[in-house]
């Protein structure tokens, strides 16, 4: 064999090698689990006309429904089509590292043929408990509607990746 072909040889070699371990190293994969209860509901009230309403607040409980794990307030809790709201969320301080996104399910109740639609709540920088959503009723001037709200927390976890036991390609 020439040393050319040796050469060539031995690098599809390394090559080869280098393409094996990295199928068998297996990196650790990302998900999001919920983190709060799937009852952390609250009401918006579109209104005909008239002066805002108070604000509504509820409390957000974990998964199992057996803890508190903060708040949110809506500000107004109600109001006509073109109301500013402010909807923030405060989270206890034990779980304001753990909570890595926030989002708002926001869905229409009958009678209404507006669609359900999602929104992300941006995390204070300076405040890692606070999350705030500014949010306008839209709509005709004179709907009369009632909104809910559902609240999702998720925290990020890493899953390590699981080993097959020699069961991958070519036993690895």
């Amino acid at each position: 064999m020439t040393p050319r072909r040796l050469l060539a040889s031995a690098q599809l070699t390394g090559l080869f090698v280098t393409f094996l371990t990295a199928l068998a190293c297996k990196k650790d994969e990302v998900e999001w689990n919920a983190f709060n209860g799937e009852d952390d509901i609250a009401t918006l009230q579109v209104t005909a006309s008239g002066d805002p309403g108070e604000a509504v607040t509820i409390d957000l409980h974990s998964t199992t429904g057996a803890a508190l794990i903060g708040d949110v307030r809506i500000d107004p809790g109600s109001g006509p089509v073109g109301t500013d709201h402010i909807v923030s969320l405060a989270l206890f301080p034990e779980h304001e590292d753990r909570v890595t996104r926030v989002d708002v399910e926001i869905t229409p109740l009958a009678p209404s043929e507006r669609f359900p639609i999602t929104l992300s709540m941006e995390q204070d920088s300076a405040e890692k408990w606070q999350w705030i959503l500014p949010i306008t009723s839209y709509g005709v001037e004179g709907e009369v509607r009632t909104d809910e709200l559902r609240f999702v927390l998720y925290e990020l976890v890493e899953v390590p990746a699981t080993s097959d036991n020699g069961g991958g390609l070519f036993g690895l």
